[in-house]
């Protein structure tokens, strides 16, 4: 199959996740814990889901016409990896004030305190919870250099 498909494929699928995981921070939280939500055109989502997810729905669709009628394959690119940080706020948001129960918390510290969760000993996960985030940023590194190559 082409790439095109599979970048196609791609920014519906992280669309979904967004929306999902926008959801998870702003209803499976405690009220002192929720999210908000930081783009203004959807800031509706906050007191009624589904009703604002329609126009999203309707601009996700528009966005798949427009890019298989332009073939813009370097476009897509850039904006699947917009979406999949997106996606990756959303859920260290969520993430983070579940575990912890608190409001602020650094990714390094979340990281290491899930690994600790799952009974990793503590000078495991600490260095354990910094090279598994130096490969994510080096994964995304690698992937903004192969869009502009």
């Amino acid at each position: 199959m082409s790439e095109l498909f599979w970048l196609l494929a791609i920014f519906v699928l992280l669309n979904v996740l967004d929306g999902y995981t926008t959801w998870l921070g702003l209803y499976k939280l405690p009220p002192e814990l929720r999210a908000r939500e930081a783009n203004v055109f959807f800031k509706s989502v906050e007191t009624r889901f589904w009703p604002a997810m329609i126009p999203k729905a309707l601009i996700v669709l528009f966005g798949v016409w427009l890019f298989t009628r332009t073939a813009s394959v370097f476009g897509l690119k850039v904006i699947d990896l917009v979406f999949a940080v997106v996606v990756l706020n959303n859920a260290y948001v969520y993430l983070s004030r579940r575990i912890t129960g608190t409001k602020h918390k650094n990714i390094l510290n979340l990281t290491e305190e899930l690994l600790q969760k799952w009974h990793v000993p503590e000078k495991l996960a600490k260095n354990l919870s910094f090279y598994l985030l130096l490969a994510v940023l080096i994964t995304m590194s690698v992937y903004i250099i192969g869009t502009t190559s």
